[in-house]
């Protein structure tokens, strides 16, 4: 699954929220540990489960259903300016184990 996604701001940093029924069938339900791999040259962030990983999914209820929720909030450990400016667009690509965030050229 693919879709094009808009990058948010938190308190004037980049910010991109993933929650998506399909996070459930990529193998990213709520709880879920993982890892965040950043490429800065190819400007792209991988997403992994990872048993060992720091970060969880965590979850939101939404017309009754609990969806995961993938919340990239950039800070000291993340930096997602190789991802393109506030505003600009980012391409999602969902499949079964890996998460790809890549920066959407103009």
């Amino acid at each position: 699954m693919e879709q094009t996604q808009r990058i948010g701001q938190s308190k004037g940093k980049r910010r991109v929220t993933l929650w998506n029924r399909a996070l459930n069938d990529a193998g990213f339900p709520a709880g879920t540990r993982i890892a965040i791999l950043a490429d800065t040259v190819a400007h792209d962030l991988t997403i992994l489960p990872d048993i060992d990983g720091s970060r969880k999914v965590s979850a939101v209820k939404n017309h009754g259903n609990d969806l995961p929720v993938i919340d990239l909030k950039e800070n000291g450990k993340l930096d997602l300016s190789h991802l393109g400016d506030i505003g600009g667009n980012v391409t999602v690509s969902i499949e079964p184990g890996i998460i790809t965030i890549t920066r959407k050229a103009n």
